[in-house]
């Protein structure tokens, strides 16, 4: 369940670099039209060109910190993926396994194996969130998960029920 907020990290940190990445076109887009103002102002009106000036080093110096933030995010972003391989890699592997028990009819099982078709069908729907997330935005595709992981938890919980757990 620890790799699954991972992956709501990684997308929360996406969205927070996609906004960065807003910020900075927009500064950009500022700049350009400082620029195209200070082209058209005459060279008698040193004030005025002065204070344009000012205005635009202190809008570079902003759109820099915002790189230099965006920067930031992008490694960080790197770093979870590298620490979310090995996870993805196990979610592969057992992959393979949940796609078999997920053939076999709920019906025709019994006990643990009931459990852990549930568990498979679960974890199955999470893989297929990303999808959701794609194509009906990260609101939904949250409210979603969390909706997910709720059933797994009690899955979890039934599942310790059934092992003598608490």
């Amino acid at each position: 369940m620890a790799e699954l907020f991972h992956c709501a990290a990684y997308a929360q940190k996406k969205q927070e670099m996609e906004a960065t990445l807003g910020r900075i076109a927009r500064l950009e887009e500022e700049e350009a039209e400082q620029f195209d103002l200070q082209k058209r102002i005459p060279d008698d009106d040193t004030d005025t060109y002065l204070a344009v000036g000012e205005t635009i080093s202190r809008m570079q110096k902003e759109a820099e910190r915002h790189r230099r933030a965006l920067e930031r995010k992008e490694t960080e972003l790197q770093n979870m993926a590298r620490q979310l391989q090995p996870v993805l890699g196990q979610i592969y592997r057992e992959s393979a396994w949940m796609a078999d028990l997920l053939a076999v009819p709920e019906s025709s099982l019994q006990g643990e194996q009931v459990l852990k078709r549930r568990r498979a069908a679960v974890f199955f729907e999470i893989e297929q969130n990303e999808g959701v997330a794609r194509a009906a935005g990260p609101d939904i595709a949250m409210t979603r998960l969390d909706g997910l992981l709720m059933q797994l938890q009690e899955l979890d919980e039934e599942y310790a029920q059934v092992h003598g757990g608490n």
